[in-house]
This record gives C-alpha cells, sequence and structure tokens, in this order.
C-alpha cells in the first residue's frame, strides 16, 4: 500500500473501465422487458454480482443488493491499495455511507422495525461491518444500539451514541439525526488535511444547514448546533 496520490490516481482510473458507457446505458434503457434487461446487464462487468437476480422470485430488491454488492467491494478495492493519509481520507467519504446507514438503523429502532426490515434497508458501502450494524438492529431502544456499537463500530460509534442520548434527551427524531451530521462532520474535518477535501466538505456542511434550516424551529441547521464549518485557516476556501 502506498500513500502516492499519483499512483492512487491512476489505480483509480483504471477502475473506471470497469464503469458502464453511456451505449451500454442506452441498450439496458432500450431493454424490451425486465429479463431481457438482466440478459443485458449479465454481459457486462456487473456479471459476478448478478447471479442471484437470476433466480426464480428474483426482482428488483435482488438487483439492488447486487449493485449495492459491486459498490462495495470496489470501494474495499481502492482502500486495499491506499495507505496513510490517502486512505484516511478516503475513509472519511466512504464513511458518508456509514452515516446513512447509521440513520437508518436509528430510524428503524425509533419506530420499532424488525430487525430484518431494517437489515435490508443498509446500503453495503461504508466502512462498518454491515453483521455489526445488524446485530445493533436487534436492540430495543437507541442507547442499545450504540452499546452494541460500541466494540467494533470505530469513531463513528461514538458519534451515533452521542446522537442517541441527544434524543433521548429532547424525545425529538430531528435532533438524533442533526447530531449524526454534527459528529460525522467534526470527525471528517478532524481527519482530513487536504484543503480541496476540506473545502468540499464544508460545501456539503453548507447544503446540510440549508436543508437542517427548514426543518428545525428556529435552528440554522450544523452549524447553530455547533459544527464549525470556518475551515478558511486550513487554506480551503
Amino acid at each position: 500500500m502506498v500513500e502516492d496520490y499519483g499512483y492512487i490516481n491512476g489505480r483509480i482510473r483504471i477502475l473506471r473501465t470497469e464503469l458502464l458507457s453511456p451505449r451500454t446505458l442506452e441498450e439496458l434503457s432500450a431493454a424490451s422487458s425486465y429479463a431481457e434487461f438482466l440478459r443485458q446487464l449479465s454481459e457486462t462487468t456487473l456479471a459476478e454480482d448478478l447471479r442471484e437476480t437470476t433466480a426464480q422470485g428474483s426482482g428488483l430488491p435482488e438487483l439492488d443488493a447486487a449493485l449495492s454488492r459491486n459498490f462495495h467491494r470496489t470501494a474495499r478495492k481502492v482502500l486495499s491499495f491506499t495507505d496513510g493519509e490517502p486512505r484516511g481520507e478516503i475513509g472519511v467519504l466512504l464513511a458518508k455511507w456509514d452515516l446513512t446507514n447509521l440513520k437508518t438503523l436509528g430510524r428503524g429502532v425509533m419506530k420499532g422495525r424488525s430487525s430484518e426490515t431494517i437489515g435490508e434497508a443498509f446500503i453495503p458501502g461504508g466502512t462498518l461491518n454491515l453483521a455489526l450494524l445488524q446485530t445493533a438492529s436487534t436492540a430495543s431502544d437507541l442507547l442499545g444500539a450504540a452499546q452494541t456499537l460500541s466494540v467494533g463500530g470505530g469513531p463513528l460509534a461514538r458519534v451515533f451514541r452521542e446522537a442517541a442520548q441527544a434524543f433521548v434527551s429532547s424525545g425529538d427524531p430531528m435532533d438524533f439525526e442533526v447530531s449524526l451530521d454534527q459528529g460525522y462532520y467534526k470527525y471528517a474535518l478532524s481527519t482530513v488535511k487536504s484543503a480541496a477535501l476540506r473545502s468540499y466538505l464544508a460545501r456539503e456542511i453548507d447544503v446540510r444547514n440549508a436543508l437542517s434550516s427548514r426543518q428545525l424551529r428556529g435552528a440554522a441547521g450544523l452549524a447553530a448546533a455547533g459544527v464549525d464549518v470556518g475551515v478558511d485557516d486550513a487554506g480551503a476556501h
């Protein structure tokens, strides 16, 4: 593994050759049936992940799972040839899928959904082990889920616990989600050194602020909740 961004970019450019071409996408969109669509798709680089989609009774959920597996394997592949600072920064970007999964976990537990239902909505594209998330989904409340995540959940386990405590204190599900966003971006900004990536994250925070301000009563989103989006000192702007 290396920290050479030039080498990493070269490997990623090679991976781009595995993407579906515009011509292939156009042909897929013209498929006369779902079966024909799958047949054409099975002739692409996605073939390895599509075996279960041809089983009797399979449908869109199986296709979605196949595409998720492909994404997860590709993400793992990128991490496999990185080390040091680049690995940490790529991990921060992949952790956005962890953020999505943690929100899915929290919503499901709060609404009393079954572990099976919650698990079906997980996206296998982040850094958290899906088996750990699945175990956490069996908890009866958010603090119980947080306790499960505390073993092997990495930095985002603490973020989830703080979000769970915010919900317990207020009873407002929105406080849980804002706290998760807040914790993720604090973690991301503390990890990332690249000025360009810090600028990218700052723009994301601006968008989150705008969205949150529409949902929270009289709040200004993440900035009002205490997220430091001022990254000028790091040369992001």
